[in-house]
């Protein structure tokens, strides 16, 4: 096993949607929808989640930190941002590291609902995939940790035989922690790429077409692998991944994160390693009736990652877990119930990788994610 880390987080910063959330949200959210992105303080002992700030934001749908922590970034799953019917945005903060507070730096408009957005310290840019634009999208950081207007689009193509499958969806575009890659995936078009940034402008290095109706949605990069969630079939794939040149080899193994008597509609959404490389945690969220169809699934990695061992799920006070969160420690796993109103906290095994519910549960309205600035 590999050695975890002993960093411990001091604050974390969670979104939540405002409106028009995608795939629905509580009655209580219907009633007194949430006001945008919540600081909290952590308990160094418990991992417990203490409210100390509120800002108003539209639909912060992802959050990440620079790698410095002092800056926090929010994208803005909105479709008209200035009015103009056809934009979404990304807004920069500033962190105080003594309070945790944030305070707004400034705001730009990229493509309409934007899923996801990663940082490329070595060029210092941002990436965005925009779900709607079916583009990604490249955005310069400024020293003072603002964000520039976009300077190069990638649009996207293709479709699936899926009814979400009518055009591409760009859902992710994550940097690889060497700095020359990003690794995309697309919702619509069954494609996982991996991007560079040349000049200014983001360039394909190549690309890997999974099963047609897959709708590969998230990934995570671990030791010469990729590991693809795909919404549509609840299928990991583990994909092969040269961080020197780029390329993606062939899918090396591939499971299921539901039994075979799921019903047809099937839905995952996120998907996260242990700070160990030993453990692999993917949410399912209800679209359909079965007691598993809210859960986190956890495997075992073995065999230098070409296989994946069912572990167990999770369904204790899962509903609908947009994303999940892993603390620095890599002692808590916390999912964020979208249609829960909630953050539940659970105690990871570190032999195991099993689950336990630790009976803390932060109240959130209608949350999308989940990050910690380590202390």
């Amino acid at each position: 096993m590999r050695p975890s880390t002993t960093a411990r987080a001091h604050f974390a910063y969670a979104g939540a949607f405002t409106a028009n959330a995608p795939g629905g949200r509580s009655p209580a959210a219907d009633a007194a929808p949430a006001r945008g992105i919540t600081v909290f303080g952590v308990s160094a002992d418990t991992g417990a989640l203490r409210p100390l700030q509120s800002v108003a934001s539209a639909n912060p749908a992802h959050l990440v930190l620079d790698a410095a922590q002092s800056h926090l970034y929010a994208i803005n799953e909105i479709d008209d941002y200035g009015g103009q019917g056809n934009a979404g945005s990304v807004e920069a903060y500033a962190i105080d590291p003594a309070s945790g507070h944030i305070r707004l730096l400034n705001r730009q408009a990229i493509g309409i609902g934007p899923a996801h957005c990663s940082l490329h310290p070595p060029g210092n840019f941002m990436v965005v995939a925009s779900y709607a634009g079916a583009a990604f999208q490249l955005l310069p950081i400024a020293a003072d940790g603002s964000v520039g207007p976009v300077v190069h689009t990638l649009q996207q193509s293709g479709s699936g035989p899926h009814s979400r499958q009518q055009g591409p969806h760009p859902h992710m575009a994550l940097c690889h922690p060497g700095g020359r890659f990003i690794a995309t995936t697309d919702l619509g078009n069954d494609q996982v790429e991996i991007l560079t940034i040349d000049g200014g402008q983001l360039r394909r290095v190549c690309a890997l077409a999974l099963p047609a109706g897959s709708g590969p949605r998230h990934l995570v990069f671990d030791a010469g692998a990729l590991y693809v969630i795909s919404e549509l079939t609840a299928r990991i794939a583990v994909i092969r991944f040269d961080p020197d040149t780029g390329q993606l080899g062939p899918v090396v193994t591939s499971v299921e994160t539901v039994p075979l008597d799921f019903p047809a509609h099937k839905s995952t959404a996120a998907i996260l390693m242990h700070p160990t490389g030993e453990f692999l945690y993917v949410s399912n969220r209800k679209f359909s009736d079965h007691p598993l169809a809210d859960s986190i699934v956890a495997f075992a990695v073995e065999d230098s990652g070409t296989r994946l061992r069912l572990i167990g799920h999770t369904t204790m006070d899962i509903a609908f877990a947009r994303t999940m969160a892993i603390d620095p420690s890599g002692d808590w796993l916390y999912a964020v119930n979208q249609k829960g109103d909630s953050i539940v906290q659970f105690a990871i095994d570190p032999e195991r990788g099993t689950l336990t519910p630790t009976g803390r549960r932060t109240p959130i309205t209608t949350p999308t994610g989940l990050v910690f600035r380590a202390a």
